[in-house]
């Protein structure tokens, strides 16, 4: 009989810690287990860990749920875990200082070669792109160059990939909805009934982080403020598109680097009195 296969890494973890646990019950010496048949205590047990499990699958359920999640699920579960509650003490100064360094030269040199090979971006939309990856390694004091070319360009690819795939018309008709309606901006290209059959935690985070009010704000040249985390986001979003578009693996490089970058934070924070 085959080995039925975990659905998502949720229930893959769940199934390897089961596994551990009848592990572990297997090694328990003869004596300790006929301490465990007294049904008292054995019903304590049995409520600390399904308290211990409980909290556990919140903490995954809602790192799952997290805008960051596209990003979180390629790391190691310690470390996504980490960079989650890090970003939610610290902020967006902590994310971009963990994109910045972990887009490195070299995995931005991988994403150029993988838009420049794309077949349906326009010569100009190429140029946007690259251009906005190529700023990314020396972006001024203001960011405002990475970050209009990168979040415009990505939106632009959106919009590519869409008439590409067949879900939108060149005017905006969305195809798949009932009326083809006409589509207003990117997070209507993301729904996953009439848009596009993105992976939902890259749609997640495009629709609620990167094209956000924000984003918006910034996509269309007005605001003064947040120019280095969104052409971050921009970059990480698009190694998304391109893994959806081209079948890389570059949002793993990043997260193996992200990894890195965490264990060498925590390990550096000051150690408690």
């Amino acid at each position: 009989m085959t080995e039925q296969r975990p659905t998502s890494w949720i229930e893959g973890l769940a199934q390897a810690g089961a596994e551990t646990v009848q592990t572990l019950v297997r090694a328990i010496p003869e004596g300790v287990r006929r301490v465990l048949s007294d049904p008292e205590l054995l019903r304590e047990l049995m409520t600390a860990l399904q308290e211990a499990a409980d909290e556990l699958l919140g903490e995954l359920e809602a790192l799952e749920a997290d805008p960051y999640a596209f990003l979180f699920e390629e790391m190691i579960c310690g470390t996504g875990v980490s960079l989650r509650l890090l970003i939610e003490r610290e902020g967006d100064r902590l994310l971009a200082d963990a994109l910045e360094e972990s887009l490195h030269e070299d995995l931005l040199g991988q994403a150029i070669v993988a838009v420049e090979s794309v077949p349906y971006l326009s010569p100009a939309q190429r140029e946007r792109l690259v251009a906005g990856l190529l700023a990314l390694r020396s972006p001024g004091e203001h960011w405002t160059e990475p970050c209009d070319r990168l979040v415009l360009g990505l939106d632009g690819a959106l919009w590519e990939t869409a008439e590409a795939e067949g879900v939108a018309t060149e005017h905006g008709h969305l195809l798949r909805h009932p009326t083809q309606l006409k589509v207003r901006g990117p997070n209507q290209l993301l729904t996953q009934r009439h848009g596009l059959k993105l992976d939902p935690h890259l749609e997640r985070f495009l629709d609620r982080r990167l094209f956000d009010g924000k984003g918006h704000g910034l996509r269309h040249g007005r605001g003064g403020q947040g120019h280095r985390v969104y052409a971050l986001l921009a970059a990480s979003g698009l190694l998304g598109w391109l893994d959806h578009t081209l079948d890389t693996d570059l949002v793993s490089d990043l997260a193996r680097r992200l990894d890195t970058w965490v264990e060498r934070y925590v390990e550096a924070l000051p150690t408690p009195a």
